[in-house]
Parts: structure tokens; C-alpha cells; sequence
């Protein structure tokens, strides 16, 4: 009568274990079909501007000239992007005095390469209209582009 005991509970312990074994085993031999799937995003470029400098230029006495380093960070070249340079009057302080730019200088460039970073120069005529002893800060900014993302823009949102 004990050995019946003995060989009751063998079975069932065999008989969990093997249950056990293929809930374990079944889904790392079968591939499950993934039931969710993400589109791919389409390349885009992805630009951001930087300005480094700006000054007037000594040869053309009315000119002010921009130098921008133009970061492409998506993996599709970005296309007719228009760079816009302002200037506004800043306080002593470094504040700025107005919202609104005291000049604006464009220029558009016909192609910005994939992953890259280019150094441009915008210049712009009329700097003569403003007050030279005042202290300016110039920011250059992406206005517009073809299939681009503009990432400072994206930020501000």
C-alpha cells in the first residue's frame, strides 16, 4: 500500500514537471508573430543653426556680415532653406530692448547635406539705418525649408 503512495506522488510530480517543462520550453521552439509593429519613421533632415559671429564689413561700408555653422543632424538632405539674421538692441544690462529684430538680413541655400555641418555667411545691406553705438545681439534662425525639421523650433514647442 505504501509503494502505491510513493508511485501516486512520483506521477504527479513527473506530470507537473513535464507540464512545467513545455509552458517553458513551448514559446522559445515556436516564433511568436509580434503583434505590434512600428512604421518607419521617412529620413528627415533636422537642423539646427549656430551663430558665431557677425560684424560689419570694412570693405562695403553698409554691409554686416553673418558667419552660421548649419548642423544637419537627419539622414536626408535638407533643401531650400532660408536662414534669416537678426539684430536687436540690447539694454546695458544685456537685456534686450524690443522683441521685434532691428535688422534682418536672408539668404537662401540650395542644399544642406545629410549629416553635416556647414559654415555659411549671410550678408545683408542698410546696417546704416542703425544706431552703431548701441550694443546688438544677432541670432540667425532656419525660416523656412523643404521636407525639414527645424530642432530649435521643436524645443520652443
Amino acid at each position: 500500500m505504501k509503494g502505491d503512495k510513493n508511485k501516486f506522488y512520483k506521477i504527479g510530480f513527473y506530470s507537473i514537471l513535464a507540464i512545467l517543462v513545455i509552458l517553458i520550453a513551448f514559446p522559445l521552439i515556436i516564433p511568436q508573430e509580434n503583434s505590434y509593429t512600428v512604421p518607419a519613421a521617412e529620413p528627415q533632415a533636422q537642423l539646427v543653426p549656430y551663430t558665431l559671429k557677425y560684424f560689419l564689413n570694412e570693405v562695403v561700408e553698409d554691409e554686416i556680415v553673418f558667419y552660421v555653422s548649419m548642423a544637419n543632424y537627419g539622414y536626408a538632405d535638407a533643401t531650400n532653406v532660408k536662414v534669416d539674421c537678426d539684430l536687436y538692441k540690447q539694454n546695458d544690462d544685456g537685456s534686450l530692448v524690443d522683441r521685434e529684430p532691428d535688422y534682418t538680413a536672408s539668404k537662401t541655400f540650395d542644399i544642406i547635406k545629410e549629416t553635416s555641418t556647414e559654415e555659411i555667411v549671410v550678408t545683408g545691406l542698410g546696417i546704416n539705418k542703425l544706431d552703431l553705438q548701441s550694443s546688438y545681439l544677432g541670432l540667425c534662425k532656419v525660416s523656412s525649408c523643404d521636407d525639414c525639421e527645424v530642432l530649435s523650433q521643436r524645443l520652443m514647442n
